[in-house]
């Protein structure tokens, strides 16, 4: 950003020159970039106000896919299960932004960038529904979910495009596609299989047990980011062999983090009284490695899917 002052250029999200002072004017926008605008104690104070909201939304749709699921069989029960989880994935956006390392400016503005595209709350979606060992599986996960195009069929003769893309708008949406021998057609709403309501995904547990944790609350917020930022997290890529055993946290660790956390929240008795021993042991075993340090927009890799494996191909 660039001040119309002194001609000087800023850094995304700064909202003072650092040369004159002027207050840098931006045009409304997005969320994501409103919340740039905003210094480090205003974003956590908007967090910590936006999530409990975003909370309540999650769980009315969830429990009227309930209510609905009761007449019968019904499109709209998976319809909003979905809209439930991405909500969901918007809070766990946002908190990873909260407990992304101050120094980690780019990571923060990129992944704060997601909390309005579809793929990008897909992938904490799926994600939340997975249980990775270390970095190097939550680098695999990512980077299947984000794939533009990917392969299916006994050989991989088939290129379908992104699965999150594709299974959210086949849910809600009569399309217009092309097929792989050219031929073109329109492809009417699926009928899935979850017209009842499934179990809780991951995103739905872990965002209502921070909830009840009262980690939501300013001051439970402010020692929730001090507690991680001291943990910086890393994408080390997918070769295990390729990583430093003795830096890489694995899940073990990860849920001795969590135990530690809590620990630091009743010790400050900011840990809700509301918190079920089911609740803690969700955020103790479930709360997973935070996804700041990757890249979850869509790939662009048509151009790079390997070739069919069938040997006539």
């Amino acid at each position: 950003m660039k001040c119309h002052d002194c001609n000087v250029d800023g850094d995304e999200g700064d909202r003072y020159c650092s040369q004159c002072g002027a207050y840098l004017a931006v045009q409304p926008g997005p969320a994501p970039l409103e919340l740039l605008q905003l210094s480090p104690t205003d974003f956590l104070t908007a967090v910590a106000s936006g999530v409990p909201l975003i909370w309540k939304n999650a769980s009315r749709l969830w429990s009227e896919a309930n209510e609905l699921s009761l007449a019968g069989s019904r499109r709209g029960v998976c319809i909003l299960q979905g809209l439930a989880e991405e909500e969901a994935a918007k809070a766990l956006i946002l908190l990873d932004a909260v407990r992304c390392p101050e120094a980690f400016k780019f990571e923060f503005s990129r992944l704060l960038k997601q909390i309005d595209q579809h793929v990008g709350k897909g992938v904490y979606v799926s994600y939340y529904d997975t249980s990775p060992s270390d970095m190097t599986d939550v680098k695999r996960i990512v980077d299947r979910e984000r794939q533009g195009f990917y392969r299916e069929g006994e050989y991989g003769e088939f290129i379908l495009p992104n699965r999150i893309k594709t299974s959210r708008e086949s849910r809600l949406y009569v399309s217009y596609v092309r097929n792989d021998d050219g031929t073109s057609e329109w492809i009417a709403p699926r009928d899935p299989l979850d017209f009842e309501v499934r179990s809780r995904s991951g995103t739905i547990r872990v965002v209502e047990a921070l909830f009840a944790a009262g980690i939501f609350e300013v001051e439970a917020m402010k020692v929730f980011r001090d507690y991680w930022r001291k943990i910086p997290f890393a994408d080390i890529g997918t070769d295990p062999l390729a990583v430093d055993l003795d830096r890489s946290i694995r899940w073990r660790e990860l849920t001795d983090l969590n135990f530690g956390m809590l620990k630091e929240l009743d010790h400050l008795s900011l840990l809700s009284s509301a918190a079920t021993v089911e609740h803690q042991q969700t955020l103790i075993r479930e709360l997973l490695f935070p996804l700041y340090p990757f890249d979850l927009r869509i790939t662009k890799n048509f151009s790079g899917l390997p070739p069919p494996d069938s040997p006539y191909y």
